[in-house]
């Protein structure tokens, strides 16, 4: 499992063994079936947003798509994938970065969920992202159900 490494020396973060080890051993602590597998089990709480992508196509599902939120790391996703992140209110730019790049500018409200689909192509050496696309919670629901969380 990678758990940001890649991506973070991307952007020339340090990035150490320890934190990986770190990163893993929060993620399985904190893993529980109810957040991973209904969308309507997920909780954003009054004074944050709560944002899901999920990237449910396994084309191109062995390259690792680096995700942020206003140039943060926020996670990975990878072929038959999501993950979850809580996000301040205020515009915010979800930026996607593969062999391109795909952006999606959201203004996020306290209190709401926000469901993205991460698109995929192919590119002349790897997988593209061909962005983000809306989801309602129902197909959030159904498309999470053939996914792994990460």
């Amino acid at each position: 499992m990678r758990l940001g490494g890649f991506c973070l020396r991307r952007f020339n973060e340090t990035c150490s063994f320890a934190n990986d080890l770190y990163r893993f051993a929060y993620r399985m602590c904190n893993y529980t079936d109810d957040q991973t597998r209904t969308a309507a089990g997920l909780a954003a709480t009054s004074d944050l947003a709560l944002l899901v992508i999920v990237r449910d196509s396994f084309f191109g599902g062995g390259i690792v798509f680096c995700n942020y939120l206003d140039a943060k790391f926020i996670g990975e996703s990878m072929g038959k994938t999501y993950f979850i992140t809580h996000v301040q209110p205020g515009e915010h730019y979800v930026v996607s970065a593969t062999e391109n790049t795909g952006v999606a500018h959201l203004n996020f409200q306290a209190g709401k969920h926000y469901f993205l689909r991460q698109g995929v192509t192919m590119g002349l050496w790897r997988a593209r992202t061909s962005g983000f696309f809306p989801m309602t919670a129902e197909e959030t629901k159904k498309a999470i159900r053939t996914c792994t969380y990460l």
